[in-house]
């Protein structure tokens, strides 16, 4: 296992928990974007070439939903501001590499491919302007056959659209009304597996921690669904698609910017608070830059 793709699935893991940040425009930044998905196309046909690259970063991303999820939506809460210029940090060091991923084939610029990134960006507004964040638990426990079927929906929709660049699938979830549900299954995770090897107690999360089996089995379904078709598209459209992707990188630093100093009241040194924001912001852009620049590219 490469450490490396280990802590890029672990920053991969974190995007898909935190509202408004994308975890495909992530991987993207990270290098692993296109790779994951021709990796989960050829899994019948090299399943061990397949695994061994999806097994590090898949491990990673499960330690960043696993890790983050009982802290980021407190940290979030707690210090807004600060927690959201780091995330924009992150997303701004995807400039270069976007730049790089852009290569027109022809000689000329071809003013029509901004198309592309205006109808990005205007559409991760208008999905990030409709949604705020919905902790209502819709599904206590599984109860019956249509509870299986929700959340199994639920995840089919989510992945799908989550592969597609620049889409969040927090914010997906929150549309389907089960951001709620899946959030706290998800939080309650690290304390059910604690109990099974005798650490702790585990009051009636078992029956919580349930209510991911038809999630992932939905996003199981929704990845290897839409894989396929997002593999065609940069192999034929490549350009286009990195257009459309920058596009989606600066609707979600503007909806994360949004999202971030909506209700902020600040105390004390407002001086002071602006450069803690802009160092935290300065540290977002230098982690994506220092990931970019380990392990292989894609495509280059």
């Amino acid at each position: 296992m490469r450490i490396i793709n280990i802590l890029k699935g672990l920053l991969v893991g974190v995007g898909l928990i935190v509202p408004g940040l994308s975890g495909s425009v992530l991987a993207i930044i990270l290098g692993l974007y296109k790779n994951i998905l021709i990796a989960v196309t050829e899994m019948r046909t090299n399943f061990k070439k397949s695994m061994g690259f999806l097994l590090p970063i898949g491990l990673g991303i499960v330690l960043g939903i696993l890790i983050s999820a009982p802290f980021v939506n407190v940290v979030i809460i707690r210090f807004p501001v600060f927690s959201y210029a780091f995330f924009i940090g992150l997303m701004l060091g995807a400039s270069p590499l976007i730049i790089r991923k852009i290569r027109p084939t022809e000689k000329k610029f071809n003013p029509l491919h901004l198309i592309w990134t205006v109808l990005a960006f205007v559409f991760i507004i208008i999905l990030s302007s409709g949604n705020t964040s919905d902790e209502h638990i819709a599904i206590h426990y599984l109860s019956s056959a249509r509870d299986f079927l929700d959340l199994f929906l639920a995840g089919l929709i989510t992945l799908s659209l989550m592969a597609v660049p620049g889409i969040s699938g927090s914010m997906i979830i929150m549309v389907l009304g089960q951001f709620g549900t899946v959030y706290n299954a998800v939080a309650t995770l690290p304390t059910f597996l604690l109990s099974l090897v005798g650490i702790g107690e585990a009051t009636g999360s078992g029956s919580t921690v349930a209510l991911l089996i038809p999630f992932a089995l939905g996003a199981i379904v929704g990845i290897i669904s839409i894989a396929k078709i997002m593999v065609w598209l940069l192999n034929k459209y490549e350009t286009a698609v990195y257009f459309a992707v920058l596009g989606a990188v600066l609707g979600t630093i503007t909806a994360l910017a949004q999202i971030g100093i909506s209700g902020v009241t600040v105390h004390g040194n407002i001086f002071l608070y602006i450069a803690i924001s802009l160092l935290w912001l300065v540290l977002g852009f230098l982690v994506t830059l220092y990931l970019d620049s380990k392990g292989n590219r894609e495509d280059e």
